[in-house]
């Protein structure tokens, strides 16, 4: 095997340095295949993560519920909370993004590093979410899909549920 000149070994170094932005899309989509394969060991760490989201979900009545509806190809999750605010769809959209981040501990909080909710992607190509004024799905298998929403019509009946949904 050949060895680099210091002057090759540079220039490469310069190369992958330039080409950074390029390939950043590419980057990303194996980070977010990473998070979606590997992170969890389970199939079903994503019914805790939903379960741990809605622990942390703030509600305005004295008995908060949460339902989970099954059928063939698609899990409902209904949860009577008082709905997602602007930091709250920008942090289910990004990775790492926790609207939960320097909050104080004793708040009771179970999680903060916003990114399990994408676990939902080991078993799901898509996900529905209606909450308040927003109703958009997140997409597996379309480019940034697990981060760029697409819009949808209002869903009838739904508040802070996801539809899982695997075609």
């Amino acid at each position: 095997m050949a060895t680099a000149s210091e002057s090759e070994a540079k220039d490469h170094l310069a190369s992958i340095r330039a080409n950074v932005h390029k390939n950043l899309p590419s980057t990303v989509h194996s980070l977010l295949d990473i998070l979606r394969n590997d992170l969890y060991d389970s199939d079903t760490q994503f019914l805790l993560e939903l379960l741990q989201n809605a622990d942390d979900n703030q509600y305005d009545c004295a008995c908060p519920t949460l339902k989970f509806t099954y059928e063939p190809g698609s899990l409902r999750v209904d949860c009577n909370e008082v709905g997602f605010s602007r930091a709250n769809v920008d942090a289910i959209c990004a990775v790492g993004r926790s609207t939960k981040h320097g909050r104080d501990s004793s708040t009771g909080f179970t999680g903060e590093k916003s990114i399990g909710f994408k676990s939902v992607f080991k078993v799901a190509d898509e996900v529905w979410i209606s909450s308040r004024e927003y109703h958009f799905k997140l997409e597996q298998k379309k480019e940034f899909g697990m981060m760029s929403p697409t819009s949808m019509g209002s869903l009838k009946n739904a508040n802070g549920l996801a539809l899982v949904g695997r075609n």
